[in-house]
């Protein structure tokens, strides 16, 4: 009981260092083309619970393997496209692939340098091999080592398929949500904290109450979607049970499994119309009453 009523007081520590306000940026959705009509043929599902590893091949070259889940009904419109392009009445696809995109240092996604110009996989190819390998740009230093540790790399995906009406250009394309990113690397756990909090966010980091998606922004507003994803993980580390996520889906603006799992626990409610509004800032009257 002590451990647990500790937790949540550490929890209220890490929380009281955002600041809260009415919006926040909306970066959860990556480029499309679509018709000025709206018309697509259909819509992809993000991919679920992105891994990342650091590992070496037989030569000791470092690589990373990324892991995702692969949404059955992505499953399913794929194989459909690899059977018929025109499955789609009046429109010809192509097969999905997933795009994983790369980011370290200093460099924004997909503009450090890289072995790769192109950081795509087919689904069929990915379902065949089960992983995804990115081989990083390698520093090697005067005794001949490879640096890679010594950068921190995040990862995150997303599916899209290219596609255009028959007869006519391949040039729309269907795009995913992104994934949730997964970070790799020998850094500070958190970063963007003032001073006076960093002894309770050091306790934090020993307990795990700090999730990926706030680590690198600690002194800016929190979200609907991260206090849940806070929230959920206190759940756990309390009770040692693992949440599950609501199925199906209650929301539409959001596929985010640790939003799911908050609502299926009762911490989290929508916004109406089937919307949860993941972006949105929280307040400290709704963050009182989820706790």
């Amino acid at each position: 009981m002590k451990k647990r009523i500790f937790l949540i007081m550490l929890v209220m520590c890490i929380i009281s260092i955002f600041s809260f306000g009415a919006q926040a940026e909306t970066t959860d959705r990556p480029e499309a083309n679509v018709p000025d009509d709206g018309d697509e043929p259909f819509t992809l599902e993000a991919p679920q619970n992105l891994t990342a590893e650091l590992k070496y091949d037989q030569d000791n070259i470092p690589y990373f393997e990324i892991k995702l889940d692969i949404p059955q009904s992505v499953k399913d419109i794929d194989a459909k496209l690899i059977e018929d392009s025109e499955y789609f009445k009046g429109k010809s696809c192509e097969p999905i692939e997933i795009q994983v995109d790369y980011k370290y240092a200093d460099y924004d996604w997909n503009e450090g340098p890289s072995l790769y110009w192109s950081t795509s996989i087919s689904v069929e190819d990915f379902l065949w091999n089960g992983v995804y390998e990115y081989r990083p740009f390698e520093e090697i230093d005067d005794a001949g080592a490879v640096n890679i540790k010594e950068e921190v790399y995040s990862f995150r995906a997303y599916f899209y398929s290219l596609w255009g009406y028959e007869g006519d250009w391949i040039n729309f394309r269907v795009v995913s949500n992104y994934s949730n990113i997964a970070t790799v690397g020998n850094t500070a756990y958190y970063s963007g904290a003032s001073d006076w909090a960093t002894a309770e966010l050091d306790k934090a980091v020993k307990y795990g109450l700090i999730t990926s998606s706030i680590r690198d922004k600690m002194s800016e507003p929190i979200t609907r979607e991260e206090f849940a994803e806070l929230a959920v993980l206190l759940y756990q580390k309390t009770t040692e049970k693992t949440a599950q996520p609501e199925s199906p889906n209650p929301f539409t603006d959001t596929s985010n499994p640790e939003v799911l799992k908050a609502y299926k626990l009762g911490i989290v409610t929508g916004v109406g119309n089937n919307k949860f509004d993941p972006k949105a800032l929280t307040n400290r009257e709704q963050v009182a009453t989820m706790l």
